[in-house]
């Protein structure tokens, strides 16, 4: 199953912290019981602010429909792939960047690299797209509280 990020909420509940969170999350029926491991993600505003990146480039882009596939691509983009030979040729397999694989300064590496790689894809200033990721996460940020 898709990990997904849940933001604790006032009340004691849990809520999808993305769009595509709350998609995996509507999979299940109300009164359904999960399982879940859980863990404090390393940055979780660096987190959004990286996601934010990824969704408003993907959202002006007609490549990739597929979000995930799109994700995946931006960090092998970046440099951040294995390449496994088969008898078919090379894989590229990115790499993952959950907290266990990712150090917070190889995260922010990773950042700066699909920063560079998002404002090529949607050919806008590199600055300029920063921007507006920190307008995007810090509105996600304001949803929340």
């Amino acid at each position: 199953m898709k990990e997904i990020n849940l933001v604790k909420q006032l009340n004691g509940s849990f809520i999808p912290e993305t769009d595509q969170d709350k998609e995996v999350c509507n999979r299940f029926k109300v009164g359904d019981t999960m399982k879940a491991k859980v863990s404090k993600p390393r940055n979780p505003k660096f987190h959004r602010k990286f996601f934010a990146l990824l969704n408003i480039t993907h959202q002006n882009q007609t490549k990739h429909q597929n979000f995930d596939h799109f994700r995946k691509y931006v960090i092998c983009c970046s440099g951040r792939y294995d390449e496994i030979p088969s008898k078919k040729g090379v894989m590229i397999f990115p790499h993952s960047i959950s907290f266990a694989s990712m150090s917070e300064l190889e995260f922010s590496e990773l950042y700066e690299e699909a920063l560079s790689v998002c404002s090529l894809i949607i050919q806008v200033d590199k600055n300029e797209l920063n921007k507006e990721v920190i307008a995007q996460a810090e509105r996600q940020i304001e949803q929340f509280y």
